[in-house]
């Protein structure tokens, strides 16, 4: 029963800042592929995520597994750090995920990418 009652008011939206395993309403997060946007609900029974993307109108649901949240630290690299990709060229990492996943910008190619960190080395 105490099962029951707690889903209820997780689903309903009674919490200003709900919150579902390690994400709470108006995390940063990105999936695997670069789309990125802010926790707006969740979907508890079927493990979803409610996100708008930062690029468009609309919200859209994502499997938790598949999310990453942004933080400021993630294996040793920090946003602000510059890092050398496997191309061997410098970077300033803009944003970091839990799931590896890291935003760069590159200038000199004078554009943003989404990097693994695995492949990235903190200069």
């Amino acid at each position: 029963m105490k099962k029951l009652i707690l889903l209820l008011l997780m689903t309903t939206g009674v919490f200003a800042n709900e919150c579902y395993k390690n994400l709470c309403t108006d995390d940063l997060v990105m999936d695997q592929y670069g789309w990125s946007g802010w926790v707006t609900s969740f979907d508890v029974e079927n493990n979803l995520v409610e996100v708008q993307l930062s690029h468009g109108p609309g919200t859209y649901q994502f499997p938790y597994q598949d999310l990453g949240k942004s933080v400021e630290c993630f294996s040793k690299i920090c946003v602000e750090d510059y890092v050398m990709d496997k191309y061997n060229e410098v970077n300033i990492v803009l944003e970091i995920y839990t799931h590896g996943r890291a935003k760069v910008f590159s200038p000199d190619r004078d554009g943003t990418f989404i990097m693994n960190t695995k492949e990235l080395t903190k200069l």
